[in-house]
């Protein structure tokens, strides 16, 4: 198993990526958006600063369950989805998601901001400044457009 997991956001970035970087580097895609809001009312908690309630969502509960198993045996993990706003919430739902599960301990994680449908990178580590992940400035606003509040 290689010591570097890539996620990405799409299999066809996946494939793409895998023709360029080497065995270091499992390559797996998130298939988009991995959480929602519950549906149901109870969603956000007015009494807990507007804490948002999220789920797992169900057609992407097996690849979550994938990036789980292979995140075992890698070192370094990067969340390399796109640079907008999408991609960020994708990145810091999957980011959140391994926390709860306790997956990153001993793990390095790096936010990659980067469009992957430009020229390919040699290398996640050498030309696309890996950092470690901050959405403080991306996920205010959005947690304040999901509840309503003004942001």
């Amino acid at each position: 198993m290689s010591s570097n997991l890539l996620i990405v956001e799409s299999p066809a970035k996946s494939r793409t990526l895998k023709k360029y970087l080497g065995p270091d580097f499992e390559i797996m895609a998130s298939y988009g958006h991995v959480r929602d809001l519950v549906p149901k009312e109870g969603a956000v908690d007015t009494d807990n600063g507007f804490a948002m309630k999220y789920e797992i969502i169900d057609r992407n509960r097996k690849h979550v369950s994938d990036i789980l198993r292979r995140l075992k045996g890698a070192d370094n993990l990067y969340l390399a989805t796109d640079p907008d706003r999408e991609g960020e919430a994708i990145s810091w739902h999957l980011y959140e998601i391994l926390k709860e599960k306790k997956a990153l301990k001993d793990k390095n994680v790096y936010r990659l901001r980067r469009n992957w449908r430009k020229t390919p990178p040699p290398s996640p580590r050498n030309s696309s400044r890996p950092r470690a992940p901050d959405w403080s400035s991306l996920i205010s606003p959005a947690r304040n457009t999901r509840a309503g509040c003004a942001a």
